[in-house]
């Protein structure tokens, strides 16, 4: 984790932000804790608020890049996968969440929800 001090007073706040169901408040203080140091972690966190506020589009970059830093991190590749559903991007979606549970296959919620991405496909196309 970076050491900038503006940078982690705002994601502490966001966090606590976060923890207190303030979705929002959350959301601006991480997305300037990013912009004043895009570190993954700051990012990371900044990601799940979006998700959480169901700012799909809005956290879709910041997954793109910390899926791009670290493309083997499972947790990034759900949260891609989810802000490409979110944004109807379901196909797209499948190939991270696969990645992810192949990387992870005990982690038995990954198996369901790509279970219901391709779930959601076929009902599209029928």
């Amino acid at each position: 984790m970076s050491l900038s001090s503006d940078a982690l007073t705002w994601y502490l706040a966001g966090i606590e932000s976060h923890d207190a169901g303030e979705l929002e408040r959350a959301v601006e203080f991480l997305d300037a804790a990013v912009g004043a140091d895009p570190d993954p972690t700051y990012r990371a966190a900044l990601i799940a608020a979006l998700l959480d506020n169901g700012e799909f589009s809005r956290a879709l970059p910041h997954c793109e890049s910390l899926v791009a830093r670290t493309p083997e991190d499972h947790v990034a590749l759900i949260a891609i996968a989810r802000c490409l559903a979110g944004v109807d991007r379901v196909t797209e979606a499948i190939d991270y969440q696969a990645k992810a549970v192949s990387l992870r296959p005990d982690l038995r919620d990954y198996a369901s929800v790509l279970a219901q991405l391709r779930d959601r496909v076929r009902s599209e196309r029928a």
